[in-house]
């Protein structure tokens, strides 16, 4: 018995030849196909008056046309709609032999927006369905993704990569126009205490209602973001700060409503710190801080309320002052230190690679890397900084060479970074002087810095490559996701962020993107590492979804000081065996 295929799509040909129209209506004619609407659009100028405002399920686009090409109508539509919102297959004359030619015009179609390419002469009907439902799959994998890389999948909110370029785009459009910004940083009281009560599940829900909340006390123009665990940030374009206080008050009638969870009654309530802009911040990061600082404030004096931002809220601001006075010294003389932790290679447990961490213990505390890279960042310390770090991560790495030749070294370096070539240079000198194989390096770049500077990052990564470094993009699935980039850089890994692996079960879209990312790496030839495997079943699950390697708690926790091989292996690999014996006991 033959599957019925429901015909509810639309198809758009753009063809000035009405003969080769009939041809692929009669090739469609022979297959199963889901289209109810087969439209011709003979014209270059009626597909750009269309397509503008059309969205068809899949165009089929001629790549010859009298007015132009394909290329062109691509072009106009993504200057005009922003991309393509449709998928499209490209289709052109007889090309009797491929050449450098043929292959620049295919890499330039998709990475305008195409999906496909055929070619007219000899075309079968299966090869025309094909590379239509190649086309329309491949477009839903993109898109999905694309929201995925900037929205919060929990909330459906937009993510902090997305919420940074609008809030510095917003300050930009300040300092230009004289608009007004303001700023609300809202965090929800104890809910940590909620989580470990009433389980993440209703934590889960806590969020998402919160964030429902607060979308219905701003307007559509504002922007709204979860920054990630119990944090939410609302950009107010144009909005005075009576305006703000306005709408934060808004918030504290409206969020705090009680929650009824399986016959539980929760009571929810957020701190909140204000901002506006022009003020005393310099620019978008520092309005930032100041709403988080006022928002800190507000907890610090009792929760449920809101604080805006004035000058004597400078506690936070002398601590970073302390810190960063003291960096220069940690960097110097030896107050910051490298942790390793081991990557697996999912198959047979053995290992792929090492990556390095950096750590700082300042007065007792332990400051994070993300608050190291800030001060690195704000001090112009990032070539003294690298410079250690490069040094320090190589004579490690010459040391355990010593004992296995094969062992290869990650190292993370901010993209907003390594544009300095001075950085780069250091990086060729360290692994010069300690006679490392640049193919054991791998320079691991965060993938939410990349649409910053595209042509020099893509610039930088050649060269990184030619000399012969491995690259990793790291945190994949969190920012600005492109596929379109993927194929334009020199890429070796990509490390799915943490976030889909830890949370694996929660929601099944995570699941979701962790099979489409792996399928479509592949695709390209890249190896995907899973990270945040913190326990059995999602190193099973990681594996299953075609993971290449993973890299977490479970398999191994990362090791402090500057240990021989003997002893690293000793540490990293006791929880990988016991993994593997608790795998033979069962």
């Amino acid at each position: 018995m033959n599957d019925v295929i429901q015909k509810t799509k639309t198809l758009y040909i753009v063809e000035d030849n009405l003969e080769d129209f009939v041809v692929y209506r009669r090739l469609l004619a022979r297959e199963m196909h889901p289209f109810a609407e087969i439209i011709n659009i003979s014209t270059l100028h009626e597909a750009i008056k269309r397509l503008r405002v059309e969205t068809p399920d899949c165009c089929l686009m001629d790549y010859s046309l009298p007015e132009g090409s394909a290329a062109d109508l691509i072009a106009d539509l993504n200057k005009y709609r922003g991309r393509p919102l449709f998928p499209i297959v490209i289709s052109t004359g007889h090309v009797s032999k491929k050449g450098q030619g043929t292959e620049r015009t295919i890499v330039e179609l998709m990475q305008l927006g195409a999906q496909d390419y055929l070619i007219k002469d000899g075309l079968k009907s299966g090869d025309l369905i094909h590379s239509l439902n190649n086309a329309m799959r491949t477009f839903q994998l993109q898109t999905e993704l694309e929201f995925l890389a900037h929205h919060d999948p929990l909330t459906g909110l937009l993510n902090r990569a997305l919420f940074m370029d609008r809030l510095e785009q917003a300050v930009e459009e300040s300092n230009r126009y004289g608009h007004s910004i303001g700023l609300i940083y809202l965090d929800v009281d104890h809910f940590k205490q909620i989580n470990d009560t009433y389980g993440h599940a209703a934590g889960d829900l806590v969020l998402k209602t919160i964030a429902e909340r607060i979308r219905g006390c701003v307007r559509n123009s504002d922007s709204v973001a979860r920054l990630g665990g119990d944090e939410f940030v609302v950009l107010l374009p144009g909005a005075e700060s009576h305006e703000g206080h306005f709408v934060v008050q808004k918030m504290l009638r409206e969020i705090p409503t009680p929650l009824v969870i399986d016959n539980t009654t929760l009571h929810i309530s957020p701190s909140i710190g204000f901002a506006t802009y022009p003020g005393t911040a310099k620019n978008h990061i520092e309005l930032l801080n100041q709403a988080d600082q006022a928002l800190y404030k507000a907890k610090e004096q009792g929760r449920s309320q809101y604080v805006k931002f004035h000058h004597d809220i400078n506690d936070e601001w002398q601590t970073m002052s302390r810190l960063a006075r003291a960096l220069p010294g940690a960097i110097q003389n030896g107050g910051l230190q490298l942790a390793y932790q081991p990557v697996f290679l999912s198959k047979n447990k053995q290992l792929d690679f090492v990556e390095a961490f950096v750590r700082w213990q300042h007065e007792e505390q332990w400051i994070s890397p993300e608050k190291i890279m800030e001060l690195v960042h704000q001090g112009a310390l990032a070539i003294e900084f690298h410079t250690w770090l490069f040094e320090k991560a190589c004579t490690q790495l010459q040391c355990w060479q010593r004992s296995d030749a094969s062992i290869s070294m990650s190292i993370n370096m901010p993209a907003n970074l390594f544009h300095n070539h001075m950085i780069i240079e250091a990086l060729y000198e360290s692994i010069k002087k300690h006679d490392i194989p640049p193919t054991t390096i791998i320079i691991e770049i965060t993938e939410t810095n990349f649409m910053h500077e595209v042509d020099l990052t893509h610039t930088v990564l050649s060269e990184l490559s030619d000399f012969g470094v491995r690259i990793a993009i790291d945190d994949f699935g969190t920012g600005y996701s492109s596929l379109e980039y993927l194929t334009e850089i020199p890429c070796d890994h990509l490390k799915i962020d943490k976030r889909f692996i830890i949370d694996w079960d929660k929601n099944d879209k995570n699941q979701k993107v962790v099979k489409a990312i792996t399928a479509l790496a592949h695709q390209l030839g890249l190896n995907v590492v899973a990270e945040g495997v913190e326990d059995e079943h999602l190193a099973s699950e990681s594996e299953a979804a075609g993971c290449d390697s993973l890299q977490g708690f479970w398999l191994a926790k990362p090791v402090f000081g500057d240990p021989d091989w003997n002893t690293f292996a000793e540490k990293a690999y006791c929880e990988q065996q016991r993994s593997l014996l608790r795998q033979n006991a069962s």
